[in-house]
């Protein structure tokens, strides 16, 4: 689940590459009735383990991705495209407090 850390809502843009392209455009986005509307996660379909991430080369014009790699309990490794987000070179774990 991908949310905007600073507000918890939806991120503004595609967050997850949801028709498989290799790329973030708004035909990643859903459409339910009229309107279109971002995903903030992606189903695994079994359970996961912790995620490594490896930021994908930038293309001009296009936001920057990542590959989430996830290990799960299938024995099979998901790896969803999703937003990067612009920040580079800075921590990008946290920890959780009890």
């Amino acid at each position: 689940m991908d949310l905007d850390v600073t507000t918890g809502n939806r991120l503004g843009q595609a967050t997850f590459d949801t028709n498989n392209s290799g790329t973030l455009t708004s035909a990643d986005l859903l459409t339910f009735g009229n309107k279109s509307a971002n995903t903030s996660g992606e189903k695994i379909g079994a359970i996961p383990a912790d995620p490594g991430f490896m930021r994908m080369p930038n293309v001009p014009g296009q936001a920057p991705t990542e590959k989430k790699y996830i290990n799960t309990s299938s024995g099979n490794i998901a790896s969803p495209t999703e937003t990067a987000g612009n920040v580079v070179n800075r921590r990008v774990s946290w920890e959780q407090l009890q």
